[in-house]
C-alpha cells in the first residue's frame, strides 16, 4: 500500500524492511505502506519500532510523528 496524497497511517511500527527503491514499514495492524527511500532513513524508521506513529504524504513530502 502507498499513502495517497494528504493521507495518514496511524500504528505501532513492527519492522521496517528495505527494498531496491523503497522502504516498507511493517504496523502492527497488520498493513504495509511502501515510501520512497528518500522519505526516511532506514536508521530513523528503526528507532520506532513497537512504538506508535503516524505518517502522511502532503504533495510529495512525508512526515512522521511519534503519538
Amino acid at each position: 500500500m502507498m499513502l495517497e496524497k494528504n493521507h495518514e497511517v496511524l500504528g505501532v511500527v513492527r519492522d521496517v524492511i528495505v527494498g531496491e527503491d523503497e522502504i516498507k514499514i511493517i504496523f502492527a495492524m497488520d498493513r504495509e505502506i511502501e515510501v520512497p527511500k528518500s522519505a526516511f532513513s532506514h536508521d530513523e524508521l528503526q528507532k520506532f519500532i513497537d512504538e506508535k506513529i503516524g505518517i502522511i504524504r502532503i504533495g510529495d513530502t512525508y512526515r512522521l510523528r511519534r503519538i
